[in-house]
């Protein structure tokens, strides 16, 4: 099993952090490959592609793969278009998401093929029912979904809006590159 793990990151979180080692705890995959969102993707006040990397790999030290895949071309095609690339390389993929995206995921590109192909991971957030959006939504793909419950207040909204008063939701040495870089003026 490889794992693919996208997100905007924006910043990357401790919370993102737990998740990987959550991941490799339940599953053991061979790789997980971290795919943070590239700059065209419509999101308020995100962070150049080039320093969300950087943070990432500063967090990860090499304990995931963290891939430019979808922030070094100016043709994003979508997440189908992204792990079928990946495909040539890893097999047996598993694409991880929050709750909070598989609810919009009839309105992503290609999603029916992405679901009918790929296997998912959806990390419990909030309030949402994911049972119960899967059963009356992807019922028919419902084999093709992996719950994993995970329970955390850290988000990177709450570090947007006041970093000085999260920074404990940061690992050190992101923390360090957002003030190193004056990151938080561009938020």
């Amino acid at each position: 099993m490889n794992i693919v793990y996208g997100g905007s990151f924006n910043p990357p979180t401790l919370a993102h952090f737990e998740i990987v080692d959550e991941l490799k705890r339940k599953f053991n995959p061979e790789n997980i490959i971290i795919i943070p969102v590239g700059n065209n993707y419509d999101e308020k006040e995100l962070l150049p592609s080039y320093d969300r990397i950087n943070m990432l790999n500063l967090m990860f030290q090499g304990d995931a793969v963290v891939s430019d895949i979808e922030t070094n071309t100016a043709d994003y095609k979508g997440t189908y278009s992204t792990l079928e690339k990946l495909s040539k390389n890893y097999d047996n993929i598993h694409f991880v998401m929050g709750a909070d995206n598989i609810v919009n995921i009839t309105k992503w590109r290609n999603y029916k093929s992405l679901v009918m192909e790929y296997k998912f991971i959806i990390i419990s957030r909030g309030n949402i029912d994911i049972k119960e959006f899967l059963a009356e939504e992807l019922h028919e793909y419902i084999k093709n979904f992996i719950i994993l419950d995970f329970d955390s207040e850290i988000s990177s909204t709450k570090i947007r809006e006041n970093l000085s008063k999260n920074k404990e939701m940061l690992h050190e040495k992101v923390y360090n590159y957002i003030i190193e870089n004056n990151l938080q003026n561009k938020w």
